[in-house]
Formats: C-alpha cells, structure tokens, sequence
C-alpha cells in the first residue's frame, strides 16, 4: 500500500469514527424520547472518500411495534371499562358491602318487622313509611349515577374525538414532510409519526399501511379509512341534556356509523370503542336493570282489588311511578328515576301511614282494603309484604334478591374489568419491552460502541501520525 493510500485509509476511519460516535451521542441522547428508534450509519468507505451525505439507517420492527400498537389498544379500551366501573361503584355505593340499595332495603324490611309485631304503634308505621320513602329516594339516586355516567362518558368520546382528528391532521402534514425530505434524511420525521401513533391507537384501533414513499395510510380497526393522502376526520355530535331514555349518538369514522347498536362496523378497541361500550352498552344494562328493580318494588306492594272488575286487579301501593293508577310493564326505561312514595302512604301529604297495615293506599274507598274492620291488632298484610321480600307474588326472585343482584352485577363488571385489564396490560408490558429490545437504545451496548470507536480512532490516528512522519522524512531525503 503506498503512503497516499495509507493517509486514505486513515483519514476515512478518522470520519467515519466522528460520523458513528456523533450517532451514538444522538442515540443515548434519544434513549428516553418517546417513538425515537436506533440509528446507525449506512456508509462504506466509497461513500466516505466520496464526501457523500451520511445514510442514517433507522432501527424498523413493524411487526412488534404494530402489535405493540394493537395491544395499546386493547388495554385502552379495558382501562376505560375497568376505571369507569369502578367510578360507579363508588358513586353508587361509596364502598359500602353491602350496597346501598341492599342496606335501604334491609332498613324496609327491619322496620316491617318490627311493625308486623305492633301493628297499633305509630312510630312503627310512621317508620316503616319512612323506610319505603328512603328506599325510593335510593332507587331515584342510583338511576341519577347512571344518567350522570353516560352525560360524562358523552363528553369524554367528544374530547376524544377532538383528539383524534388533531393527531390526523398532524399525521397527514408530516406525510407531506417525510416526501419532500432527502432520502435518509426523515428519521426524525417518523420518529415523531411513530409517536402519535402511539398515542393513536390509545385512542381508536388502527392498522398502517406502509407505502413505497416512506408515507403511511390509515384504517380503524372497524374498516373504515382514517388516513389516505388526506385525513378523514371523525364527527360526533354531543347530546345538550341526558335522561335515562336518552340514546348517546353513534360517532361516525370517515361517514361510517362506528358505534350505535345498529352499526355493522363497529369500533372494537381504543379508548373511544371503550367509552362508547361504557356509554351505550355497560350503562344502558345497569339501567336496565335498576329499573327491573324498581318495577319489581312497585309490584311486591301493589294492593289488588276484592271486588271490582275484573277481581284481583293489581294497583300501585306503597310505592308509585308516573301514575299511581297502573303498575308499570316490565323495565320501563326511567323507572329508578320515577319511583316515589305513594301520597296516600305519606303523612306528610295527609296521607295514612297505617294503610301499610290495612291496604287501601291503592285507591279510596274499600276496595283495596284488607283490614275492613279496623283491628289495630291486624298484621296479615304486613307478613304479605315481608314474604315478598324472599318471594315475587308470581314466584319469581323476592325484593332482597333483585336489590342485592344490581350491587352483585356492578361487583362482577368491575372485578372482571380489572383482570381483563390486567391481562392487557400485561401483553403491553411484554410487546413494549421487546419492542424496546428490539429498536430501542441499549444505553450499555451504545457505551461499548463507543469505547470501540474511541480504540478505533486512536489507532487511525497513529496511523495517520506515522504516515506523516514518513512522508517528512521522504521529503527531506529527496531535498
């Protein structure tokens, strides 16, 4: 190798030294950057002598990182279920075992008891009537959790939204950056794509479609388009007032219903399919059954008649909704909300307590009476009452099953959320750590690299120093 060549050499592994360790700098300074990915140079010795602009090669594992990206989505979705279950429980039984609807019920029962073996004392009446109003107050306050539930969880998928449409957009100028950028030179760029992706698909399940360019489409999880050359934008409208017949509006994805009950294209994970599910499907269940409740409380009271037409007719008795004049069919969505004393029980509103006890609150006159000869002794409709606690008058589940099943269902949804939970956040955990293996910064291995080069740089140096000194000493031999 002549002197000439040797210099060559020297000073080539002198650059690409600098070229690797400014690299690895970037790299341990971008170790705890969020979507940054390893680099390396792509640069051999032709392009060094060259003076080409350095190639950065970017760390890339799709594989792992879309399925990193499909597990965030899950666990999102699962995070919303599991929180929000848990927010109920607190707002509807403020960590009370038992709940509060069983414990209003329990109060009931107690006092029935104890009217049931002093049927002429006041106190148990007044008591007793007391109870029932308490009771329903719990019903109508449980109901209101669940309204409050929805309207907050409305709002939630509206900021999400907003969310979604502004990391859109934001995806679709850096498209238009990493095209108009030299080639090799739009690491950063998808650095910080990779990142709102990331977030993304916390958000709304997506799936990337890499193109030649370097540019990426997106679908949501349910088909529709999200991201082409252009973003398309999700739309939701949300509702001014919420009650408890109040259907949430359905969020739309590039047009496409994603999430009413008739949608054939629903989301299925992220945060949004999770406070939708909340929303439309966990919520809408607990109503439904607080109102079952309810209508089955109106029942277990309800007076039937001794003689008109047709006999046994049943009529609202303790307790009424909407009209005291029927008994509501089945779980008539509201129901929790509406249900109140009945007036005539209701000293207060000149009512008779003591109608507990002897029937007829039911409607005036003595149709409805059971103790048509006013024995203040008279208990046999107040052992009628207690048994419904135990047993429907049709035989189905009694007040006390039907209460505790409302607590036992929101006990079941939050335990089931949290291991469902647990178990995405688990798959997470594992897909981050080897995604993280995989394209992240080793800080140790980078150090390595580095004490590497720096050998690698001293011996070109000394190289270099004794090529000089050759060449001096070829040059004074010739002078």
């Amino acid at each position: 190798m002549t002197l000439s060549a040797t210099l060559a050499t020297a000073g080539q592994s002198l650059t690409r030294a600098a070229l690797q360790s400014g690299m690895i700098a970037r790299n341990i300074a971008g170790a705890d950057q969020p979507g940054y990915a390893r680099r390396s140079i792509a640069m051999g010795a032709a392009e060094i002598a060259r003076d080409t602009r350095p190639v950065i090669a970017r760390a890339i594992n799709d594989q792992l990182r879309n399925g990193l990206r499909t597990a965030l989505a899950d666990k999102a979705r699962q995070e919303v279920l599991s929180t929000k279950v848990d927010l109920l429980d607190a707002a509807v039984n403020s960590g009370q075992t038992p709940g509060v609807l069983e414990a209003a019920t329990a109060r009931l029962k107690t006092s029935l008891q104890a009217f049931a073996e002093d049927p002429a004392q006041p106190a148990f009446a007044t008591e007793a009537v007391e109870a029932a109003r308490g009771l329903a107050k719990t019903f109508n306050e449980v109901s209101s959790a669940i309204v409050e539930a929805r309207r907050v969880a409305d709002r939630e998928i509206q900021d999400a939204v907003r969310g979604v449409n502004e990391r859109l957009e934001r995806l679709a100028n850096i498209n238009a950056s990493i095209v108009s950028a030299q080639s090799g030179g739009s690491a950063d760029l998808q650095d910080a794509r990779d990142q709102i992706l990331d977030e993304l698909s916390g958000e709304i399940g997506i799936r990337i479609l890499q193109r030649p360019d370097r540019t990426i489409g997106l679908i949501a999880d349910n088909g529709a388009v999200l991201l082409d050359r252009e973003a398309h934008f999700l739309t939701f409208t949300a509702r001014e007032t919420f009650l408890p017949s109040t259907d949430g509006a359905a969020i739309f994805v590039d047009g496409v219903d994603a999430t009413s009950a008739i949608s054939t294209m629903r989301l299925g994970s992220g945060r949004l399919a999770g406070l939708a599910a909340w929303r439309d499907d966990e919520l809408a269940m607990f109503q439904t059954k607080i109102d079952d409740a309810a209508n089955n409380l109106i029942e277990a009271f309800s007076e039937s008649s001794r003689t008109s037409a047709p006999p046994g007719m049943k009529r609202p008795g303790l307790f009424v909704a909407s009209s005291d004049a029927v008994i509501p069919e089945g779980a008539t969505r509201g129901l929790a909300a509406a249900i109140r004393l009945n007036p005539r029980a209701d000293p207060a509103l000149d009512g008779n307590s003591f109608g507990l006890r002897d029937g007829g609150i039911a409607a005036s006159g003595t149709d409805y009476v059971s103790n048509l000869s006013g024995d203040p002794s008279f208990h046999d409709r107040l052992h009628e009452l207690l048994n419904r606690f135990s047993l429907s008058s049709g035989g189905g589940p009694g007040i006390d099953q039907v209460t505790a099943a409302f607590s036992a269902n929101l006990r079941t949804a939050g335990t089931q959320a949290s291991a469902d939970l647990q178990r995405d956040a688990f798959q997470t955990a594992s897909l981050t750590d080897a995604l993280r293996s995989s394209v992240g910064v080793d800080l140790d291995r980078q150090m390595e690299q580095m004490l590497s080069i720096e050998h690698s740089y001293q011996a070109s140096a000394k190289l270099l120093a004794t090529t000089d000194s050759l060449l001096q000493d070829l040059i004074r031999m010739l002078d």
